[in-house]
């Protein structure tokens, strides 16, 4: 019988392979709609007509550093902003309006008491702000991250461009973090002590996770 069903599960398993990537996910779908909207739904109710989640994470879009999946959410408990790298632009970036947008609603309509920016190791924005590349859509938005490189080479003039990848990863969310504090309505938030806002990486290969303590300007491991 344990032999059946190993058979089986591997069989599944070759099936599910062979679908699309669009038709597993929609395959997929039945199983949240059982596991949230059937079996909460006073909860996924309240949802529909307001949502307050408790913190705003503005992350990359890197596929493996999935903020749900990361901090084991719920529905409704994490605002999220995907952009490539986690860059926030200053204030007065063109490219930064969506960012503007999301973050205002996220402080000033929804109230979140925290904003996190979370940054990551082996990010193949970061590697496309070191190695450079022109004449590409990405160009436009990697070049946010320009002081980000700079800060690195003056602190290590002789690293190589993995080297200088290491320490931009380490430096981005720091930058974005910076940024967010001359953004209005994140600085009122600051000062009337209603919201926090907090740098952190994660580091993917040893699956561990950092916050900036910016007294002491280096990284800390969080339990």
């Amino acid at each position: 019988m344990a032999d059946a069903t190993r058979d089986e599960v591997r069989s599944d398993t070759r099936a599910d392979g062979d679908l699309r990537p669009c038709e597993r996910l929609a395959r997929a779908f039945p199983s949240y709609h059982a596991g949230y909207c059937e079996k909460y739904p006073e909860k996924m109710q309240a949802l529909f007509k307001k949502q307050s989640p408790g913190a705003m994470m503005l992350s990359c879009c890197d596929s493996r550093t999935d903020p749900a999946l990361l901090f084991s959410c719920h529905p409704g408990d994490l605002f999220v902003h995907r952009a490539i790298a986690a860059l926030v632009p200053p204030l007065d970036s063109p490219a930064g309006a969506c960012i503007r947008a999301a973050t205002c609603y996220a402080v000033e309509s929804l109230g979140v008491r925290d904003l996190i920016v979370l940054g990551h190791t082996a990010c193949g924005g970061i590697s496309a702000l070191v190695k450079g590349v022109a004449d590409t859509p990405l160009e436009d938005w990697i070049r946010v991250a320009e002081p980000v490189l700079a800060r690195a080479k003056s602190l290590h003039p002789e690293a190589c461009a993995q080297e200088l990848g290491q320490v931009c990863e380490r430096l981005a969310p720091v930058y974005s973090l910076k940024n967010l504090e001359t953004y209005p309505w994140v600085a009122r938030g600051l000062k009337e002590g209603r919201l926090t806002i907090h740098a952190w990486l994660y580091s993917l290969r040893e699956g561990e996770l950092f916050e900036y303590d910016t007294r002491s300007e280096t990284y800390r491991p969080i339990p």
